[in-house]
């Protein structure tokens, strides 16, 4: 939009960018400096007022009947930069200063003598002329104000002035008058503008809160059309969209000042107009107004109902592409500026960003109920999967339970047979029981791992919290692990810090379980050496067990999963790794986490495996001292 110089100059001096419209910033900040510009103005002219008044009282010490007026004052008139004049007691013109002649066209010899004010003020003021109307007013007031008037120029041109008329009074009597007048037609000038882009802005606020408030296409494309219509003062405006995949347009959205037909719904063919289709081959604003003649082939039906005679079309394009167009219509000549073509070129752009947002939400909204779907279906896998992991748990607690009875009674019975209760073994028979016991004692052994990881799962394994000595722990671990460390050749050496208290609170059969567990898997992967378990104090507030071993290690690829369910490390060459369930050091893990511990393993094929199980230090009601300089006692068993 093309603007006045002096508001575009105004606008660079604020960094205000001309061709589009303010940030509510800036319009402050624009309406600041022009409250002062025109505070400035007022202040010169009351500068101006004063210097009529001072002129006024010097002609009136200095006016006298027979002198020379023009060299009594002309020092003081050529000093001016107003217009600057002064009248008799009649209103004929006595002196002119040069800025009035250029001003007005005249000099001061060609109107000395004639009423001035009837020249240049084209007052309707009925029987009374001018001069007469506005010299009555004067005697009465003393000085007459006009910010804001109209001169006519020697020429015809009107000036837009602001100027003021004060009496000159000679020994209390009415002498004259001094007119003084300066140019205001750039400041006028200015103030529209000014207006213009204030309505401009308002409407342009008006559609970003349009835009801002619903993502409703048809509810934003209708406010479009009223305010654009309200704005440029047109009767109708439609906005039509390209339905696919025909090649035609529908309109979606309208406004009708005048009661006029409605289009609402109307299908258009693309191309059915010579003006629609260069619309959408140059993605060109296309229009006929008052100087240009609209052909009946470029309008619609509902055109020629509404006698339409002025016409533009603008298209609106989504990534490079006409999507629809926005048109407007008056039924009268209608002349359309440069500025009215920038404005609706904008809000043809506003809507074309509203259809692209509302494709977006549309394809946002279809991916949100996509990914709420697959949500759902996951909540659902995942509830499945919880039912079975539970239902698992329950059949193996159940099973497992089942199967000990049976297997207390094959053993019991085979400690009989063994023990001769009925007759005397012969032969290999001997041999035969032994290994049926040992198989049913590792078979009893499996199902108490089942049982217990049921348990865990469900979370209905209960610990016991009482007070038990550490070297009675110490006692069932040679007890339990050394007939399997002696099988294979191993030393299995127990280390224990002599400051680690004697006595602890917890749940000493699941710590003897979890150190089974521990010392079975190294004995399990370890064939020559030694099985290390040293327990000692951490803090003063933890203490810990950890089990060395120099067995063939544990694979990287394999350490992350070795406490999962059902898991073995697959060790090549290594035939018993493949015996049992793999639930030994899943069961150790939730021991542990039960017991808020924690546990961690250090590996290297080849290299051994070190397990640490770290655990809170529960004392019964005793504070025990660390020691710094730690001492080992062991035993070793071989």
């Amino acid at each position: 939009m093309a603007i006045h110089q002096l508001l575009s100059k105004q606008l660079t001096g604020l960094n205000i960018d001309p061709t589009a419209p303010p940030s509510r910033e800036q319009w402050a900040q624009l309406m600041s400096t022009l409250s002062e510009t025109y505070e400035l103005a007022d202040v010169k002219n009351q500068d101006l007022h004063t210097n009529a008044q001072n002129l006024s009282k010097r002609i009136e010490t200095k006016l006298l009947p027979g002198t020379d007026n023009r060299d009594l004052l002309g020092t003081v008139f050529e000093t001016m930069g107003d217009g600057l004049c002064t009248l008799n007691k009649d209103g004929q013109l006595l002196l002119m200063n040069p800025v009035a002649e250029k001003m007005l066209g005249w000099n001061q010899e060609e109107l000395s003598g004639e009423y001035v004010l009837d020249a240049i003020y084209p007052l309707d003021s009925g029987p009374l002329s001018p001069t007469q109307k506005l010299f009555r007013k004067l005697q009465r007031h003393s000085e007459l104000d006009f910010p804001e008037a109209i001169f006519r120029s020697r020429k015809g041109h009107i000036l837009n002035v602001s100027f003021s008329l004060t009496a000159i009074t000679h020994r209390g009597q009415f002498a004259g008058a001094v007119l003084v007048f300066r140019d205001i037609s750039a400041a006028l000038d200015v103030q529209t503008e000014l207006t213009h882009q204030l309505e401009e802005t308002l409407l342009l606020n008006k559609i970003i809160e349009a835009l801002t408030s619903t993502l409703d296409v048809n509810v934003i494309l209708k406010t479009l059309c009223t305010e654009l219509c309200k704005y440029l003062d047109l009767p109708h405006a439609a906005f039509a969209l390209v339905e696919k995949p025909s090649n035609k347009m529908k309109i979606v959205a309208e406004f009708i000042a005048d009661g006029g037909p409605s289009a609402m719904g109307q299908v258009i063919t693309v191309n059915d107009t010579k003006t629609r289709n260069e619309v959408f081959n140059t993605h060109k604003t296309l229009y006929r107004n008052g100087k240009q003649e609209l052909a009946e082939a470029d309008l619609q039906e509902f055109d020629l109902q509404r006698g339409t005679i002025s016409l533009m079309i603008v298209p609106i394009l989504v990534r490079s592409k006409v999507v629809g167009t926005l048109g407007l219509n008056a039924n009268q000549p209608r002349y359309f500026a440069d500025a009215d073509v920038d404005l609706v070129q904008k809000i043809a752009a506003a809507a074309g960003r509203a259809l692209e947002n509302a494709v977006l939400y549309k394809n946002l909204k279809r991916e949100l109920l996509q990914k709420e779907k697959a949500q759902r279906d996951l909540e659902s896998a995942r509830d499945e999967a919880q039912y079975a992991n539970t239902f698992k748990s329950e059949l193996l607690a159940k099973v497992s339970h089942e199967l000990r009875t049976p297997l207390s009674s094959i053993i019991g019975f085979t400690e009989m047979l063994d023990m001769g209760v009925y007759g005397k073994l012969e032969g290999d028979q001997g041999m035969v029981i032994s290994q049926i016991l040992q198989s049913s004692e590792y078979l009893i052994t499996l199902v108490n791992d089942l049982l217990d990881i049921s348990r865990l799962d469900m979370g209905k394994l209960l610990l016991t919290n009482v007070s038990f000595e550490m070297q009675s722990l110490i006692d069932r671990i040679e007890r339990d692990m050394r007939r399997s460390a002696l099988k294979k050749g191993l030393n299995l050496r127990v280390f224990l810090d002599s400051s680690f208290p004697k006595i602890l609170k917890g749940d000493i059969d699941r710590l003897n379980q979890i150190l089974n567990n521990l010392i079975e898997n190294a004995i399990k992967y370890t064939d020559s050496g030694n099985v290390d378990v040293a327990i000692k104090l951490e803090t003063a507030k933890s203490w810990s067990i950890s089990v060395r071993d120099t067995g063939i290690g544990i694979p990287y690829e394999v350490q992350e999963k070795i406490f999962d369910h059902f898991h073995q490390g697959v060790i090549q060459n290594y035939q018993s790794s493949k015996n049992g369930f793999g639930l030994g050091l899943a069961i150790v893990k939730q021991l542990v986490e039960l017991m808020n511990g924690e546990v961690t393993v250090e590996s290297a094929p080849e290299k051994g495996s070190i397990f640490k199980v770290k655990f809170p230090l529960r004392l019964p009601n005793v504070t025990v001292p660390l020691n710094s300089d730690i001492q080992h006692s062991h035993r070793v068993t071989s």
